[in-house]
């Protein structure tokens, strides 16, 4: 399982008195490694009082505008997945990118506007004057195919990203509260089973053994991502051929590639075809299974599938025709060889 959120996120405003609050979801309570994920980071300003500077009054004019100037905001954020892994971004809806790399966005946040009344010369601009901006970050990332990335921890079901949006400002004086989001990532678990349709063979014999790769889809529907499996197969048999052409043999060590297997599609098979060697004696136990393994999922191992070598035992005959026969006559001989299997 993967807890995912947005690592080092930083706030640097203008010398002022407002504060800025952060609230950071997530498109998706849960995803998969290669997933794309849209991070929504929304900027809450509230404008106060010391914020705002009053228009000029003219004679008989009794109210006017308090105005709070538009500032500059830069928001560092380190991505979990890297640079290569940011897709895009966008800042109230217009596209907007990093200013060096993923880590850096230059924003505006605009000012706002108040009425007040009239002062002698000038607006008056103290007292209890609020005003609220809201402003949005959507930063698209696609996650790691094993979800791993900066700052995450391996647990057991897969990756812990613990990360969390701040804030602060260069001024000293605005209230930055942090936002942080939880997002649920899990990878898959690989199922492998393989089978053989004989249960005895002869030394000669081939065999066909069938092996299934498919994902657990009580555990996660996420899909194994460039899926392949390895089956060394005992010293008693001899590699033949295979129903892939991705499948290669190096001595005995036999790798075929799968490309990704989603939850949904029951797995994918490769039959490999053996052969027991000559020598194998009769009575010889064959003993094999097969690994499977992808990018994002540990590696799974199929039970044995078992073969019992059964060498024949001969039988021969002979007979010869006539049974009797004088001297100088010929005589008929046929040797019958029969195989009894054991």
């Amino acid at each position: 399982i993967f807890l995912i959120s947005l690592i080092g996120m930083f706030l640097v405003g203008d010398v002022a008195a407002y504060a800025t609050t952060l609230n950071k979801t997530a498109d998706k309570t849960t995803a998969c490694g290669g997933d794309i994920v849209n991070y929504t980071i929304g900027i809450t300003t509230v404008y106060v009082a010391n914020d705002f500077t009053g228009s000029d009054c003219t004679a008989g004019q009794t109210t006017c505008d308090c105005i709070a100037s538009p500032h500059n905001l830069i928001i560092t954020d380190n991505l979990p997945w890297g640079d290569s892994n940011y897709v895009s971004s966008t800042y109230d809806g217009n596209p907007t990118n990093p200013i060096t790399s993923n880590n850096t966005w230059n924003v505006t946040i605009p000012g706002a506007s108040v009425s007040s009344t009239c002062g002698t010369a000038s607006c008056v601009c103290t007292g209890i004057l609020t005003a609220t901006v809201t402003d949005t970050l959507t930063i698209t990332t696609k996650v790691s195919d094993n979800g791993g990335g900066q700052g995450c921890t391996n647990v057991s079901a897969g990756y812990s990203c613990n990360n969390t949006a701040n804030c602060s400002s260069d001024s000293g004086g605005t209230l930055c509260t942090p936002g942080t989001t939880l997002t649920l990532f899990t990878k898959p678990q690989l199922l492998v089973t393989k089978t053989q349709l004989a249960q005895n063979a002869s030394p000669g014999d081939k065999i066909n053994f069938t092996i299934n790769v498919s994902t657990n889809v009580s555990v996660s529907s996420c899909p194994a991502i460039n899926a392949y499996i390895r089956d060394q197969l005992d010293d008693k048999l001899e590699y033949v051929g295979s129903s892939s052409v991705f499948c290669t043999n190096n001595t005995g060590v036999i790798d075929c590639g799968l490309g990704n297997i989603s939850s949904s599609s029951g797995g994918k098979s490769v039959t490999l075809t053996v052969k027991v060697k000559e020598d194998t004696p009769n009575g010889a136990t064959i003993q094999n299974n097969a690994n499977a393994s992808a990018d994002n999922a540990d590696t799974a191992t199929s039970t044995n599938a078992t073969v019992t070598v059964t060498a024949p035992t001969l039988s021969v005959t002979k007979t010869c025709l006539p049974a009797t026969v004088g001297t100088g006559e010929e005589i008929n001989c046929t040797i019958t060889v029969t195989s009894l299997l054991g």
